[in-house]
C-alpha cells in the first residue's frame, strides 16, 4: 500500500503566537509535520541545516537579519528546500525582491486556513503560490512597468535612442558627434530632450532608466 508522503516543515517567525498556530493547522493536516520554529534568522541558519526540512515557511519582518536577506543563505545551506513567505505585507517591492532572492511563494497572513494548507501542497509539488490579492498586484505591477517602458520607447526618437546606446557605450559626446556626422551642440540639444522626455537628471539616471526600460541594448 502506497503512504502519502510527508513533507517536514520549519518555520522562521519571531511571533509565539503565529508559530504556535501555524504549527497547529500544520499538525492536523495530512501530508506534513512541522519539526521546529526559529525566533531569528541568525537562529535558523545556525540549526535548520541539521534537521534538513523540505519546506521554510519565512516571516520578512523578522529582527536582527530580514527575511529578504535570509532566503539566499537558507538557499546555500538547503538548495532543495522550498521557502514560502509568510507575511503582513502587500508592498510590490518586497514581494519582487522575495522572488528575486529565491523565494518559492508569497502568501499573506490573513489567508484562509484552508487555503494556507492548499497552497503549501501546490509549492510542494511544483507550484509557486501567492494569494489572489498578491497575483492581481503583481500582474498590476508588471502592467504598469510595461506601459512606462512602452511609453518611454515611443516618445523617444530613433535618433535619441541611437544617442542614449552610444553614450552608455562611454563615448563621448565629441565622439558621438563624429559617429553620425552631426555637431557637438546637436548631440547636446538630443541629450537633453533625453532627459526632459525620460524625467531623469543626468547621463547615470538615464543609462540606468533606459535600461529598465529596454531601450538600451
Amino acid at each position: 500500500m502506497k503512504t502519502e508522503k510527508v513533507y517536514k516543515i520549519s518555520m522562521v517567525e519571531d511571533s509565539p503566537e503565529t508559530a504556535e498556530r501555524i504549527q497547529a493547522l500544520i499538525d492536523k493536516s495530512d501530508g506534513f509535520d512541522f519539526i521546529a520554529n526559529y525566533s531569528t534568522g541568525e537562529q535558523a541558519l545556525k540549526d535548520i541545516s541539521e534537521s534538513k526540512p523540505d519546506l521554510i515557511i519565512l516571516d520578512i519582518d523578522l529582527p536582527g537579519i530580514s527575511g529578504i536577506e535570509l532566503v539566499p543563505e537558507i538557499k546555500k545551506l538547503l538548495p532543495d528546500s522550498k521557502i514560502l513567505m509568510y507575511t503582513v505585507f502587500e508592498n510590490e517591492d518586497l514581494i519582487i525582491k522575495s522572488i528575486k532572492s529565491g523565494a518559492n511563494g508569497y502568501i499573506l497572513k490573513d489567508t484562509d486556513e484552508d487555503l494556507f494548507i492548499a497552497e503549501l501542497k501546490v509549492l510542494m509539488i511544483g507550484g509557486a503560490p501567492v494569494t489572489p490579492r498578491i497575483a492581481m498586484r503583481i500582474l498590476s505591477l508588471l502592467n504598469n512597468r510595461n506601459t512606462e517602458a512602452s511609453a518611454t520607447s515611443t516618445i523617444l526618437s530613433d535618433r535619441e535612442k541611437v544617442i542614449l546606446n552610444l553614450i552608455s557605450l562611454g563615448l563621448k559626446y565629441s565622439e558621438v558627434a563624429e559617429e553620425l556626422g552631426i555637431s557637438i551642440h546637436t548631440v547636446r540639444r538630443h541629450i537633453e530632450n533625453i532627459y526632459k522626455k525620460m524625467d531623469v537628471g543626468n547621463k547615470t539616471q538615464a543609462i540606468i532608466k533606459g535600461k529598465k526600460m529596454g531601450i538600451l541594448e
